[in-house]
């Protein structure tokens, strides 16, 4: 009831990004136990209340972050807006109600943080860091960049496939993963319309969408819906899929990119927020600029061979590895107790 409030009540209809207000008075967990060395966080909205853990003021607490919510007044991605640098005052994501509740809930966030002299905190890009450090609250904080860590299955041999992206040889697969296809910070409607005019050029395309929703999609020509996946799906269909288009408005460093690239899947990226980094990074890809710019991507003539994918998923196993993870966070804790 809490998000549906954020959602409906809160943020003005045309703001489309996640906005947490009224689900942070709530806390799923009644109370943090206090004999732990470390206390690490990540997406903590309705399911912690920080500021009733005053114990935490004497402990290393490791926060990764997943999109700029803890460093703003409630939105989790600002699309543009750069209030968070002082006080959010004015928001333009909120109902004019609400507003000086956001500037409260800001400051009181930055009143909080102070109190915690052990804090560090972490992004899976550099972009986020940036952000973070651009901010109001974290500008005096310690901040380390550590890549996403993946599923080990991620890196096991390809799977048999039974073609089940409908895939044949002159067909050139391409896949959109995002866990709700309708929502609006997706942008899925976008890559499904560029997708249709390359197609009406290019008949060989074929376009897998893999998430909750998008039944609208169902009758396009060259569009599957593949629905929710397991992760053993996933791995399947990704394996005989080629593309993997990121259309997102604003995305910090998606799980899926990587998970695709991992696959040796190339990603084509929208320009914004953080997934052009995604391109440095796997130093492979394309970033586009418009709708445009991607039609003339996907109706190209693009090219893909098993050597290509394989130096991609090596490049991604090398940094996403579980156990290079845990060595970087191992070093980060040992050096904050």
């Amino acid at each position: 009831m809490a998000a549906a409030s954020d959602d409906f009540l809160v943020k003005k209809k045309a703001f489309s990004a996640l906005f947490s207000l009224k689900r942070d008075d709530l806390s799923a967990i009644s109370s943090l136990p206090t004999d732990y060395d470390v206390y690490h966080l990540h997406w903590i909205n309705g399911l912690a209340n920080l500021a009733r853990e005053s114990f935490l003021v004497q402990k290393p607490i490791v926060w990764t972050l997943h999109d700029m919510n803890p460093f703003t007044g409630g939105c989790h991605y600002t699309l543009g807006c750069e209030n968070f640098k002082t006080d959010c005052s004015g928001c333009p994501a909120v109902n004019r109600l609400f507003r000086k509740e956001v500037t409260s809930r800001l400051a009181n966030k930055a009143a909080l943080y102070r109190t915690w002299p052990r804090l560090n905190v972490v992004t899976p890009s550099n972009w986020l860091a940036a952000e973070a450090a651009r901010s109001e609250i974290f500008k005096n904080v310690s901040i380390h960049m550590i890549p996403l860590s993946l599923d080990p299955l991620f890196f096991s041999p390809p799977m048999d496939t039974v073609s089940s992206v409908g895939t044949s040889e002159k067909a050139v697969n391409i896949a959109v993963v995002a866990a709700q296809l309708d929502s609006p910070v997706k942008n899925v409607d976008s890559a499904v319309k560029a997708f249709r005019s390359a197609y009406s050029l290019v008949p060989g395309l074929r376009l897998v969408l893999i998430g909750n929703g998008g039944k609208r999609f169902r009758d396009i020509p060259g569009v599957r819906i593949a629905g929710s996946l397991s992760t053993a799906e996933l791995i399947r269909v990704l394996d005989e899929t080629d593309y993997l288009i990121i259309p997102s408005s604003a995305d910090n460093s998606p799980l899926a990119a990587w998970e695709a690239a991992a696959r040796g899947v190339i990603p084509i990226v929208n320009n914004a927020a953080g997934l052009p980094e995604l391109i440095d990074r796997f130093k492979d890809g394309f970033i586009y600029n418009s709708a445009s710019e991607l039609v003339r991507l996907l109706s190209g003539g693009l090219s893909h061979s098993m050597e290509r994918r394989g130096e991609l998923s090596l490049r991604v196993q090398q940094l996403t590895h579980p156990s290079s993870t845990a060595e970087k966070y191992i070093e980060l804790y040992e050096s904050i107790r």
